[in-house]
């Protein structure tokens, strides 16, 4: 075999060595992506079905947070509290998105003057549509 055969010869190993390595590193790659997709899914899956329960309701005034209504929960893992404000912010969100149905406007300025929290949240809202750009 001549000089040239064998330094071809010695360059397609190299080459094919090089596609190999490669190929198993993509396959490396590809393999810890499912992996991680996976893992993320499950993750999801656990937040998703770590459904909470309300245990108890206290109507009171707490002077740290300014709640008047505070419900007692409980998930798989953690006993908790959700202050009533907490739970009008998810109503509006739930609102917003049309998974409930829409209030009066004259219901929401009675909680806006009632919650602060809410009205705080409400604002927010408002301001960050006004900041999206309309295309």
């Amino acid at each position: 075999m001549g000089r040239k055969a064998k330094s071809k010869e010695v360059c397609n190993k190299t080459v094919d060595s090089a596609v190999k390595s490669f190929v198993s590193r993509l396959t490396a790659v590809k393999i810890y992506d499912m992996m991680e997709e996976s893992m993320k899914q499950e993750q999801h899956e656990k937040i998703f079905f770590n459904r909470t329960e309300v245990k108890d309701a206290a109507k009171c005034y707490c002077d740290n947070c300014g709640e008047n209504m505070i419900f007692a929960m409980q998930d798989n893992y953690h006993q908790f509290t959700v202050g009533i404000e907490d739970i009008l912010v998810c109503l509006l969100i739930s609102e917003a998105n049309g998974a409930v149905p829409k209030l009066p406007k004259d219901w929401w300025t009675a909680i806006r003057n009632r919650y602060h929290g809410v009205n705080k949240q409400i604002m927010e809202k408002k301001n960050a549509k006004r900041k999206t750009p309309t295309g």
